[in-house]
């Protein structure tokens, strides 16, 4: 199942922008900070753990980062659900940039119907609050 969130302008460099992003995983960052006021996380090492709605534990890991321009996630849970999450990144001019999510996941057919609208759902409200986050900071 390949999904996109909407693509949002935020107010930031394309290089700032990539090390906030490339910082999910670092319990000290506010990026961090903010997916655990979401949602049930722990750290582990180059990553974190997840529980949602005590029904899918599941881990998200660093699993690429190609500078000024995308940070990709694995994610693998205990569900049989397993893909990636890439931040997409365009630089507009020194303090803006367009951000997008892209996912590719190994979903279930029968949980496809039920998991698709939700996951759209979460990719746009991932988006709209880290435009949000950046936007409080300046």
């Amino acid at each position: 199942m390949n999904l996109s969130s909407n693509t949002e302008t935020v107010n930031m460099s394309a290089e700032r922008l990539h090390a906030l992003l490339s910082a999910f995983c670092d319990t000290e960052s506010q990026a961090f900070q903010e997916v655990k006021k979401m949602a049930d996380i722990t750290p582990i090492e180059n990553g974190f753990s997840f529980t949602v709605a005590n029904m899918i534990n599941g881990t998200v890991s660093l699993k690429e980062s190609v500078p000024y321009s995308s940070v990709t996630y694995a994610i693998n849970t205990d569900k049989k659900i397993s893909g990636e999450a890439t931040f997409l990144i365009q630089s507009l001019g020194d303090n803006s940039s367009n951000l997008q999510i892209t996912t590719e996941a190994e979903v279930p057919f029968m949980l496809k119907a039920m998991l698709e609208k939700p996951m759209q759902q979460g990719m746009n409200q991932i988006v709209s609050r880290i435009k949000e986050m950046v936007e409080q900071q300046a």
